[in-house]
Formats: C-alpha cells, structure tokens, sequence
C-alpha cells in the first residue's frame, strides 16, 4: 500500500509493507481454510486530497473488480481508532458505509483498511499492550460500517510476535474471515524473503506483492533506469520485476495460488537526460519524479496530460511500455516515463494465469479514471478482460 498523505522515500532498505485483510473463507475436509477459486482483482479507493474526487463512487467499475478495499481506519496507541478515514469525521464514515453498500449490491466483497506508513508505532502499541481493545475495536468498526473484512497496512515498526498475536486474536474473532498480507518486493542483491512470512502462508489466503514504485526502482546506488512495475527483464542493475519477486516467494514456501502481483494508477518519469530504462542513473541531477498522488494516470492520459502515442515505445523484455519524448516535459523535466495501459495488463494477466497466481492488487482505483475521455475506465476494462473475463 501507500502511505496515504505522503510519498514513501525510495531506497534499497525500504521496509516491508505488511498488510492482512479479512473477507468470506470456504473450507476444505483437510486443509481447513482455503482461497476462493479465481483470480482476485482488489482495487484501494481513497478518501483524501488530492485525488479524492477523481473517481465518484458512482463510477466505480463493479465488473472489474472482486474485493475492494476503503482507505482507512487509524489506530492510535490505545487500541482506539480514528474513523475519519483522511477526510473528517462526518464525510469519511458515510463515503465509507456508502462505498460498501454499493460493494455489496454489485456483488463484490468490502474490506476495511487500517493504517499506512507512519502507523506502525501506533498499531505496536495497540497490538502489544491493548490487544483485546484493539481488536474489538477493529471488528466493531467493520461490523457497523458494513464491511467484509479488515485490511491491517503495518508498514513500520513491526513486532512479529504481536503481529501473529494480532492475526491470532482476529482469526478468533472472525472465524468466517479471509487473510490476505501484500508484501515488498524482492530485491535479490541485498534482500530475500523472511521466512516468517511464508510460514504464515498456511493461514492466509493471498500474499500480494506491491510491484510499483517506490518498491521497484530508484535513481543512483549503481541502478539502471528502470519501469513502474516490470512483468519480466531481471538483471542484477534491475533486480525488481513481478516474475523474479512472485517467484522468489513461491520458492520461499508460499503457494503459487496464493501470491498476487501489484500495479499502480500512477506513472514515474525520470529527470537528468534519461531517455529509456537500462541507462546509467548515477550523478548529472538525475532522480525520479511524479509517482504517488502526483501523477496519476487520470493526469497523465488526460487533456493536456503528458502521454503520446507518437512517443510510446514497448520493452519486449520487460513487457510494459513506455514513453520516450523528444525533450523534457514542462513539469517535471523528464523525458522517460513508466506506466501501465492495456497492453501490459494484458500481458500481466496472462502471466498470472499461465503461472497459477492469485491475482492483482491496484492503488489506487481514483488515480485511473480519465475523465477527459471518452471512455473513462479504459485501465478497468483491460483490467477485467486480462483477470476476470478470460
């Protein structure tokens, strides 16, 4: 997930990202729990500025997507909750018993979200010395907002063992929920997958990775220019890409099944002369740019917005496009951009089907919706074409 007020610094060490979501479970005579069949496609719907209003609830695609995920409850120290989901106390609960609603009435299930980046001391000390609180004041909140399940984004700081206690506590809370935990990426120079997390693996129905910037790229530390969120194209000076990383957990002991790949609604471009990925991004003011809540795909495929055809290039190796301009944009001063569009989802989908994964995670569904268009939720449709319809 993303930290919903701010940019994560990109780097090396970035810290996992850890998050748990609870819907319905079926059961298995001698496994227990198991996942429903079918790829998932869970979309983040966000309440805060600046990309709020990109996306009404009334424009949500229903079709494409299987779970949806409302952004977000905070814990505080106490094991008490803020309920105002970055928005204020009024707006926020009644965006978020509405946006569940219309989950349901379209089919789909609703979970609730806890946390982000910057949560993790508070969810410590709520997990550590108010558990019992806590997690009656979790299940409270998704019982009367009307939500499925619960979504737990510690992202820093984090206790293991309070975090098995936690999923522990909450399993017996609900014993009708479904556990999901997205993941970070895998960088094989200098990280590899902690063996804590695939021995949870049997209790929890998908493990997401969050393949997207900032978790896949970066300028200087002897990187090359690389892509928001490559399928394929592994190298040592490109170490992060969607098969590498999904691989690495299946080999660390997390059944193929349950692993689902990430994708954001935003793009990246690089400053400092870089013209297309695999070049040298060391020195001459070179870092990137946009990501996040700064350039979302609303913008960048918008009226005005920076994407051109002309200037699309496809990576064969890495499988996604990107743009090569012929100077630097007004804005940001690039000239090379990441992003996704149908084609690389297509292409994502396929390889999630041909290789036995679980699905797709997206942040965040506002940032996709392109309203100048004529067709607004172009991203959604290949979306549900390359996961739901085939």
């Amino acid at each position: 997930m993303r930290n919903p007020l701010a940019r994560f610094a990109a780097g090396l060490g970035l810290a996992m990202c850890l998050v748990l979501s609870f819907a319905c479970r079926t059961k298995d005579a001698d496994d227990g729990d198991i996942p429903a069949p079918g790829l998932w496609v869970c979309g983040y719907y966000v309440a805060y500025d600046p990309v709020r209003d990109l996306l009404r609830p009334a424009e949500i695609d229903w079709s494409a997507l299987t779970h949806i995920v409302m952004v977000a409850v905070q814990a505080r120290a106490d094991g008490s909750l803020a309920l105002d989901f970055y928005w204020d106390p009024v707006n926020g609960p009644a965006l978020a018993r509405d946006l569940a609603q219309r989950a349901h009435a379209a089919g789909k299930k609703a979970i609730l979200m806890l946390g982000g980046a910057g949560q993790g001391a508070a969810i410590r000390a709520a997990a550590t010395h108010h558990r019992p609180d806590f997690v009656r004041n979790l299940i409270q909140a998704m019982n009367e907002l009307g939500y499925d399940g619960l979504d737990l984004d510690w992202e820093d700081d984090i206790d293991w063992s309070a975090l098995q206690a936690l999923v522990a506590d909450l399993r017996a809370a609900a014993p009708a929920a479904i556990l999901t935990l997205p993941v970070g990426t895998v960088n094989a120079n200098v990280q590899g997958v902690d063996p804590r997390i695939a021995s949870l693996a049997g209790q929890l129905d998908r493990v997401n990775v969050m393949s997207y910037h900032p978790d896949t790229c970066m300028a200087g530390s002897g990187w090359l220019s690389w892509h928001n969120s490559a399928l394929k194209g592994w190298k040592p000076d490109t170490p992060v890409t969607i098969e590498d990383s999904l691989d690495r957990y299946a080999k660390a002991g997390v059944p193929k099944a349950k692993l689902g790949m990430g994708m954001s609604f935003y793009a990246i471009g690089y400053s400092g002369g870089i013209t297309a990925p695999n070049q040298p991004t060391e020195g001459g003011g070179i870092s990137i740019q946009g990501g996040d809540n700064e350039l979302p795909l609303a913008k960048f495929y918008g009226d005005g917005g920076i994407y051109s055809a002309a200037h699309r290039r496809w990576d064969a190796q890495a499988l996604v496009p990107y743009l090569s301009l012929p100077a630097p944009d007004e804005e940001y001063g690039c000239r090379y951009f990441s992003f996704d569009d149908e084609e690389s989802i297509a292409e994502k989908g396929a390889f999630a089907r041909q290789n036995g994964y679980g699905g797709i995670i997206i942040w965040n569904l506002n940032q996709g919706y392109v309203r100048s268009r004529p067709d607004p939720g172009f991203l959604m449709k290949a979306i549900r074409k390359a996961f739901i319809d085939n």
